[in-house]
């Protein structure tokens, strides 16, 4: 004589009371006094238990017994594997149906709530294939789990509406692009709010097309640690100015390589931004540049941060923060440090760094607060034109106006990393109408024609703002 509780807990820590059904029908129970059968949905459960509350006599067994059984809500459970289709806010793709990967995860999108919830593709594993364009519908924020496969794309993954809390995260996933698909791989078109990308292997299949693109205004983005490979002339990461500007803006620790060897393309692009890039940690090898440009969208711009990316073959220049399409934004607060630069330029003739430059026609932007520092570089240029320069400060195209510099502690060496001097251009060339300059505790090796060069800027600045000091420099 006693009752007996039925508990669960799903953290080994805090017990819950287990609601059961009796195998006889009938309502939902988590405790009994008498001899019965129960049946018990287990999903989410970590342990189960049985344990009297209150006891007078006699013993009392208890069997529990993994069994099949099937429910209209959670799908079916045997020999103590659970197959669920659905769970809460969950969703578990393999239980869907479609003709290929992308229709189930469509399907699985489709049936969240309004509310949103988690798209779990794991299941779907090996070799999948979408077939047709993978339309991320509605608002509702999505978290799309992607496992051990690889997904052929002949049609691209779109959004057809404002994005907000997406996030796509991959656990040993590669996207690859089919051969025939000649298009974006993942395209925002809409708005884009809250937006995570992290952990996927993307072969881009030596394709000139994008792998990832943002067309519109976007906050709070963050793309990182993925493996953009194979990836041909087309951009890795790009932030596009059709519409909106860019703000909060953080692509980290992705590797982007490409087998065809150096190109001038793009590999992270982020057009007219807002406020707070952050550009951080990432390997281009074989690719091309890192450009960050401010657009005419944005009209004051603060932090800029470029930093602990390794740079090698990169052809034309390799980090670039400069002007779009003619702006006169106001942009203050650049920080440009531990970068390292392997081989750029060779056959472009460029170099490492340029800040300030601006192609556009409607006056040059205001750059302020520049910092650049602890960056290392190693064989840059090919010639000994102005193009061939290892820190380039305002720029050779309707160079923009940079104030209040500090260029102090790189190391730059204008050998290849076979050994034979590169080019006979400059190392660090600051021109233009530049105000406060600091150039001071650099090293400068084999750099050719010169080491430190200023042009151009005692014309519109007091050059008793001009600090060159305490570098070494070996021709």
């Amino acid at each position: 004589t006693g009752t007996m509780q039925f508990e669960y807990t799903a953290n080994n820590n805090r017990w819950e009371a287990a609601p059961g059904i009796p195998a006889a029908g009938g309502a939902e129970v988590s405790s009994a006094t008498v001899v019965g059968t129960w049946r018990f949905n287990i999903a989410g459960m970590t342990r189960f238990r049985v344990r009297a509350s209150a006891f007078t006599s006699g013993p009392v067994v208890v069997r529990i017994n993994p069994s099949t059984a099937t429910s209209n809500r959670f799908g079916s459970l045997s020999g103590g594997t659970i197959t669920a289709s659905n769970i809460n806010a969950v969703r578990f793709c393999n239980q869907f149906a479609g003709a290929d990967a992308g229709a189930k995860i469509a399907a699985c999108i489709a049936d969240l709530p309004a509310t949103g919830g988690t798209v779990d593709a794991r299941g779907l594993e090996g070799a999948q294939t979408i077939g047709s364009t993978l339309t991320l519908a509605g608002t509702k924020p999505v978290t799309l789990l992607m496992g051990n496969a690889t997904y052929t794309f002949n049609a691209g993954i779109v959004t057809d509406n404002t994005v907000t809390g997406l996030k796509i995260l991959c656990y040993g996933t590669t996207l690859k692009r089919g051969a025939a698909f000649a298009d974006t791989l993942i395209y925002f078109g809409q708005p884009v709010t809250n937006l995570e990308i992290a952990g996927c292997t993307i072969d881009n299949n030596a394709n000139a097309n994008k792998a990832i693109s943002i067309e519109h205004s976007a906050s709070d983005v963050n793309i990182h640690n993925n493996r953009f490979t194979n990836q041909g002339a087309g951009m890795a990461v790009s932030f596009t100015a059709i519409s909106g500007t860019r703000k909060r803006i953080s692509v980290l620790d992705n590797y982007i390589e490409s087998a065809t060897g150096g190109s001038n393309v793009r590999a992270i692009s982020i057009v007219d931004y807002g406020e707070d890039p952050q550009v951080n940690g990432n390997t281009i090898i074989n690719t091309g540049a890192i450009v960050l440009e401010v657009g005419s969208g944005a009209t004051s711009i603060t932090r800029v941060e470029a930093c602990g990316n390794h740079f090698k073959n990169v052809n034309g220049s390799n980090l670039m923060v400069r002007g779009y399409s003619g702006t006169t934004s106001a942009v203050s607060t650049f920080l440009i440090c531990n970068n390292q630069f392997e081989d750029a330029g060779l056959v472009l003739g460029k170099g490492f760094i340029v800040v300030g430059e601006n192609p556009g026609v409607a006056g040059p932007p205001v750059f302020s607060r520049v910092i650049v520092t602890g960056n290392i570089g190693r064989g840059w240029g090919a010639t000994g034109t102005d193009n061939s320069i290892g820190i380039d400060v305002a720029g050779s195209t309707n160079a923009g106006d940079v104030q209040d510099v500090i260029i102090a502690n790189n190391i730059l060496d204008g050998r290849t990393a076979a050994g034979a001097q590169a080019l006979t251009g400059y190392g660090i060339y600051v021109r233009n109408t530049n105000a406060n300059v600091q150039v001071h505790d650099n090293i400068l090796r084999y750099v050719g024609q010169a080491g430190i060069a200023l042009a151009g800027v005692s014309a519109g600045t007091d050059t008793t703002q001009l600090n060159v000091h305490d570098n070494f420099i070996e021709l």
